[in-house]
């Protein structure tokens, strides 16, 4: 079932933000942009609000206490 706030995110182009997969997963089935917890920090280093050294310190403090990264450090994405 498609809810009103979806679809207005969808329309206004927001971004949601989370790791949970399903719930990814059905959010681009409905169009709506979605980013987690690297797309974060990713946009914070871009806006230049975050240093990409402080960064990957924080990243690699997440990877160690539990979270899953498909990347051990941002400079893996920023150069892709």
């Amino acid at each position: 079932m498609v809810c009103f706030r979806d679809t207005a995110t969808a329309h206004r182009g927001w971004t949601l933000f989370f790791d949970d997969k399903a719930a990814r997963k059905a959010s681009e089935s409905l169009k709506i942009h979605v980013s987690g917890t690297l797309g974060v920090l990713l946009a914070l280093v871009k806006q230049s609000q975050l240093a990409l050294t402080e960064a990957d310190k924080i990243l690699t403090r997440m990877i160690q206490i539990g979270y899953y990264s498909p990347c051990a450090s941002l400079n893996e994405i920023l150069r892709s």
